[in-house]
């Protein structure tokens, strides 16, 4: 909570953006909670009741916040932060005919990754042609390996490790559909907005918070268990002109609502009230 001694010492406002529970994060990451939780509650709870304004991603995080620390008095404002320099919205002319999954992130156990090719499995069963494209690393990269070469099907399945900037684009602009496996439910994962801006339909779990950012668009599709994952899956493989649709309309939902111009706006909202 240094920033609330520094707000004091500079006296200028305190907007405090929270990301994220550290202690409910820790527990859901290692199943219990760290030797100093009663500390992070006291800095966490001291940074937020001192805040002049708070930001939060979604109305679920600020139900959270009010129930933690009591503080409903301050004002709370709602907005997920992106990467502009993973947004080119450019437009593509894509082929639908081999349809191309990615997901793109670390891969650690809470991503469900295992469920992710579990899914997959499946849709292979049921005599569909795709690719999935896996892209990243963490501490579950061996392990997702591992799994992937004992499968029959391990050819429809790339692992590509870290990739970024030229070579991220690239990949992205042969790709039609991205998935989001799985996100803890304060979460705006960064991964959807890069995805949109790539012109992508989108498959994600449902979470309150993205749920919250993305509810009143089209091209966003949600599941909450493996077989809704599934069906999912199977009806775009189906209905390959929909991919086409949701892609554009991603697109077109995060150009509009999440660019520079909104931000600075948002911004300016806040510091006029200040």
């Amino acid at each position: 909570s240094m920033s609330v001694d520094l707000a004091h010492n500079w006296k200028v406002p305190l907007i405090s953006i929270f990301d994220n529970p550290l202690n409910e994060e820790y527990k859901f990451l290692f199943g219990f909670y760290p030797f100093y939780h009663n500390r992070i509650d006291y800095h966490e709870k001291r940074m937020l009741s001192n805040a002049n304004a708070i930001i939060a991603y979604s109305p679920a995080v600020k139900d959270y916040i009010i129930k933690k620390a009591g503080i409903s008095h301050i004002p709370f404002y709602h907005i997920a932060f992106t990467d502009f320099k993973r947004m080119g919205l450019k437009k593509y002319e894509r082929e639908y005919v081999l349809i191309r999954f990615a997901y793109i992130g670390s891969f650690f156990n809470w991503h469900k990754l295992e469920d992710l090719i579990d899914a997959f499995e499946q849709i292979h069963l049921r005599g569909h042609e795709f690719e999935l494209y896996l892209v990243g690393n963490g501490p579950d990269f061996d392990k997702i390996k591992a799994i992937i070469d004992g499968l029959s099907w391990k050819n429809k399945i790339k692992m590509t490790g870290i990739l970024d900037g030229a070579e991220l684009e690239q990949l992205l602009a042969n790709m039609h559909v991205g998935i989001v496996s799985n996100a803890l439910w304060f979460q705006g994962p960064v991964k959807l907005f890069q995805y949109s801006a790539a012109q992508l339909c989108i498959i994600s779990k449902k979470t309150p918070t993205i749920l919250s950012l993305f509810k009143n668009a089209e091209g966003y599709l949600f599941f909450e268990s493996l077989p809704e994952l599934v069906s999912t899956i199977d009806y775009l493989l189906l209905n390959k002109d929909k991919i086409r649709e949701y892609g554009k309309k991603t697109q077109n939902f995060v150009a509009e609502n999440y660019n520079e111009k909104n931000y600075l706006a948002f911004f300016q909202n806040i510091f006029s009230y200040l």
